[in-house]
């Protein structure tokens, strides 16, 4: 019999971004507080560009405002590896990293990486991932979503990831607990985790490797 990808000893959420590194603390929500039966992952992967990754340390794994280590703290998440090791930066061949992805060989580099990062990590029999194609340029979503179809397997499927229409667009990660029902902060106060207004195409994809 098959595992769910929940019952998954080692589970990723492999996420893209641009410069609204949110996208991780909107999906991670979605998937380990909403979803039933939780998709709480292990650990957590970004692939992001330069600006991106200093965006995302600032933001997410910070000691302040560490969004990230709040929204576990939080709501009793169990400890998840993301750190500055997961958050992984496009680069071009001779090693430079991409501020941006402007050019055909930009977006080269980046269907090459992100095809590497996503083959790798389903090779793994034990390992279930969660891919977020909701973050960055519509190019990074396309490619992680391709890869994902090359190399995804029976149980992927569709998870849609959208945010409330109230949702004021904001770096500051605006989301009120009152605005889901069945989940109130535990001290009774309102915090911030994702900020970007839902809209159609907002969608994560999850793949497990058997």
């Amino acid at each position: 019999m098959s595992l769910q990808p929940h019952e998954y000893p080692r589970r990723i959420l492999l996420a893209v971004a641009g410069l609204n590194p949110q996208v991780v603390t909107e999906t991670l929500y979605a998937m380990a507080v909403r979803k039933v039966p939780s998709f709480v992952p292990t650990e957590i992967h970004l692939l992001t560009t330069a600006e991106g990754r200093q965006r995302a340390e600032l933001a997410l794994i910070s000691d302040e405002p560490g969004w990230f280590h709040r929204l576990r703290e939080d709501y009793g998440l169990p400890p998840i590896a993301f750190d500055a090791e997961h958050i992984h930066v496009i680069s071009a061949p001779d090693g430079q990293m991409l501020e941006d992805i402007r050019s055909p060989a930009d977006n080269e580099c980046l269907a090459d990486q992100i095809t590497e990062r996503v083959r790798k990590l389903t090779a793994d029999d034990d390992c279930a991932v969660h891919v977020s194609i909701a973050g960055g340029r519509k190019t990074m979503g396309f490619y992680l979503g391709y890869a994902l179809s090359l190399f995804g397997l029976s149980l992927g499927q569709p998870v849609p990831c959208i945010g409330e229409p109230t949702l004021r667009v904001e770096l500051g990660f605006l989301l009120s607990n009152a605005l889901f029902a069945g989940h109130h902060h535990s001290r009774g106060q309102t915090r911030r985790y994702a900020g970007r207004q839902g809209g159609p195409g907002r969608y994560s994809f999850r793949a497990s490797a058997q």
